[in-house]
């Protein structure tokens, strides 16, 4: 499921329903935080390669490195 799923989402109006505006809201935040959390782990992953390369680089090697 995408974010855009979630975002876009729309619930038919019955009677004695939830509150239709309310919980357009709520999936907006959830889009929301999952478009942060997606955010967050390609950053930390970014940064997972740039420090595996500047160990490299610095001829460290990584116990990944030894077990192939």
């Amino acid at each position: 499921m995408k974010i855009s799923d979630i975002a876009n989402r729309k619930f038919s109006q019955a009677f004695m329903g939830y509150n239709i505006s309310e919980v357009d809201e709520f999936l907006d935040e959830i889009a929301k935080d999952i478009e942060r959390r997606e955010q967050d782990i390609k950053l930390l992953e970014l940064r997972n390669e740039m420090l595996i390369e500047r160990l490299a680089a610095s001829g460290v090697s990584l116990a990944s490195d030894k077990a192939e």
